[in-house]
């Protein structure tokens, strides 16, 4: 017999005995319910508490990331690539006439973008991801602190 059968042949029942039944299953069903509403209010403020964290330090490390990453993009200019075009040719490689002009008649800029976006796609991914690890490391020690505070324990498993 399962609960819903259980109630209605209570009510047939109609006697003293058979109310307080139903009224033992519905206390029964009420401190389970408020139990699992605690514990879900438990765990929904741990994980509030963790998406936090996790959306903090991704946001943080963006902003750190493009600023460090422009920095270091920044670096190259036009006079980059003549000293790169230089440092070629000091060690050994001849650059023929041919290739040189070829690179001079190219827009600085068109230079600048065919050399540095690989560059960026490899800098910048790196930077966001050591900081985002780093700093998610941090704000993990301060969110355990937090739940600490609050007094947002575990629930205890049973066996």
């Amino acid at each position: 017999m399962n609960v819903f059968e259980y109630v209605p042949l209570m009510k047939e029942m109609d006697n003293g005995i058979a109310i307080a039944g139903v009224a033992v299953l519905v206390a029964f069903l009420i401190i389970v319910i408020l139990k699992m509403l605690g514990g879900m209010r438990q765990g929904f403020w741990r994980q509030l508490v963790r998406t936090g964290r996790f959306v903090v330090a991704a946001i943080i490390s963006y902003i750190i990331a493009s600023s460090i990453s422009t920095g270091i993009i920044g670096m190259f200019d036009e006079n980059t690539f003549n000293d790169l075009l230089n440092q070629i040719e000091a060690g050994g490689i001849p650059i023929s006439d041919s290739i040189r002009t070829i690179i001079t008649c190219f827009n600085p800029e068109t230079f600048e973008y065919l050399l540095l976006l690989p560059a960026a796609v490899i800098i910048v991914p790196m930077v966001f991801t050591t900081l985002f690890i780093v700093i998610n490391n941090i704000l993990k020690i301060a969110s355990a602190i937090i739940i600490k505070v609050l007094g947002l324990k575990k629930a205890e498993t049973s066996p």
